[in-house]
């Protein structure tokens, strides 16, 4: 009989160590899979940020490089915009994408000094067509890590 009772209890013994084994390996599994998935969201939040910066970045370029009249943004409202997506860019996506578009900005910023001084045509001119090809070039750019994303 006591033989019976040792292997009834040595029975639950294992049958409990295997429970909380179980119980466990599946605690570790599940904050692997949350961890995970916390890791995909965050990645997913900083694609769509980078694609939000990306179209505001292009419109507010296009307004301040040929600015209409009765255009709802102004050109300075406009800049101001392009400063913070080319942040943005500069955080959220890669170091390519934000020298390009750095080097856009900066040639805009100059575009707009030379066109509120007193600059000749010449220099005007010069410094739309280095804007132009710095747009084109950050456009590119953009172009190519939007569409990979897709």
């Amino acid at each position: 009989m006591t033989l019976q009772l040792w292997l009834i209890a040595a029975v639950a013994i294992v049958g409990n160590l295997a429970t909380v084994a179980n119980g466990l390996l599946s605690g570790r599994h599940a904050m692997r899979l949350a961890l995970r998935t916390r890791d995909i969201d965050r990645r997913d939040a900083r694609q769509r940020e980078y694609e939000e910066a990306c179209v505001q970045f292009l419109s507010a370029a296009r307004v301040v490089r040929s600015p209409q009249d009765g255009e709802a943004v102004t050109p300075a409202t406009a800049l101001s915009e392009l400063r913070r997506a080319a942040t943005r860019i500069e955080l959220y996506g890669p170091k390519a994408s934000g020298t390009a578009v750095l080097t856009a900005l900066e040639r805009i910023e100059r575009l707009q000094q030379l066109r509120a001084g007193q600059s000749r045509g010449a220099e005007v001119a010069e410094a739309e067509s280095r804007c132009d090809g710095a747009l084109d070039a950050a456009r590119s750019v953009l172009a190519v890590d939007l569409g990979a994303a897709r």
